[in-house]
C-alpha cells in the first residue's frame, strides 16, 4: 500500500512540472514581442542585446581568479572528497560546495530602444546565466563560472512595471524617453512563469520537452498510478 502511495505522489508532482513547462511553451509562443521603444507597461516578452548600464561591467574574484566584462554571473565551488568505505575501498569525487550569484543593472538593447534590467529583482527567480565560460582548479578545490556580458543575447518574459524613484534616482533614467522609465520584472499576479534567459526566444523552446514528453507520458503514468491506487486489494 505504501509503494503504491509513493508512486502516486510522484506522479501527482511529475504531472504538476509538466504542466507548468506546457504552461510556459504556450505562453511563449503565443505572446509576441514587444519592441522595447513601445512596449507597454504589464506582461511582455523582450529580447535583445546587453549593454552597459552606468553601473559598469564590475571586476569580481572567485577561487583567486578576478573576471571581468561581465553583467550577471553566478559560480559554483567543488571539492574533491576521498572516502574509504568498510570493504577498504577508497572511491574520490568532486562534492559541490557552494552557489553563489551576483549582477549588476545593464541595459537590454533591441534596435528600437534600449531598457533598464536590475538583476537583483530576480533573485525570487531562476535566472539561466549563460554558458560555461571559465572552469579552474587550485589544489583540491575546483570552480566553474557561467555569465553573460556585454553584447549577449538575452530573452526575458515577465511584468514590464514603472521604476521605483529611488531606482530611478540611483541607476539614471530618461525623462524623454517612455522606456527608460519602465522595467522587467516577475510575473506575480497571474501566476504565469517569468524568464531570465541567455539566448532568444528559440534557445528558451529549444531546451523544453515536446509536447508528448511533457504532456502525454505524465498523464499516462499518472493515470496508471491512479488505477494501481484504486485496484489495490491489502
Amino acid at each position: 500500500w505504501s509503494m503504491t502511495v509513493f508512486v502516486t505522489v510522484v506522479n501527482l508532482l511529475w504531472f504538476f512540472t509538466a504542466w507548468k513547462q506546457f504552461k510556459l511553451n504556450r505562453l511563449i509562443r503565443d505572446l509576441p514581442t514587444s519592441p522595447i521603444r513601445s512596449v507597454a507597461v504589464g506582461q511582455a516578452e523582450l529580447v535583445g542585446q546587453v549593454r552597459p548600464s552606468i553601473a559598469g561591467t564590475p571586476e569580481f574574484s572567485v577561487g583567486g581568479r578576478t573576471h571581468k566584462g561581465f553583467v550577471c554571473w553566478e559560480w559554483n565551488s567543488y571539492k574533491y572528497v576521498c572516502r574509504t568505505d568498510s570493504d577498504g575501498d577508497t572511491h574520490c569525487s568532486w562534492e559541490h560546495r557552494e552557489t553563489k550569484a551576483g549582477g549588476v543593472p545593464f541595459m537590454l538593447h533591441d534596435g528600437t530602444g534600449g531598457m533598464l534590467i536590475d538583476p537583483s529583482l530576480w533573485v525570487k527567480k531562476p535566472v539561466d546565466h549563460g554558458p560555461e565560460l571559465d572552469e579552474w582548479t587550485r589544489g583540491d578545490w575546483k570552480w566553474k563560472l557561467n555569465a553573460f556580458g556585454i553584447g549577449d543575447p538575452i530573452y526575458i518574459l515577465g511584468d514590464c512595471v514603472p521604476r521605483a524613484q529611488d531606482h530611478l534616482q540611483k541607476w539614471g533614467s530618461h525623462e524623454t524617453l517612455a522606456q527608460a522609465l519602465l522595467t522587467m520584472v516577475p510575473t506575480t499576479d497571474t501566476g504565469d512563469a517569468s524568464v531570465l534567459h541567455y539566448g532568444t526566444e528559440m534557445d528558451v523552446l529549444a531546451k523544453n520537452r515536446s509536447l508528448f514528453e511533457i504532456f502525454i507520458v505524465p498523464l499516462f503514468v499518472f493515470l496508471l498510478g491512479i488505477f494501481m491506487f484504486i485496484s489495490y486489494t491489502p
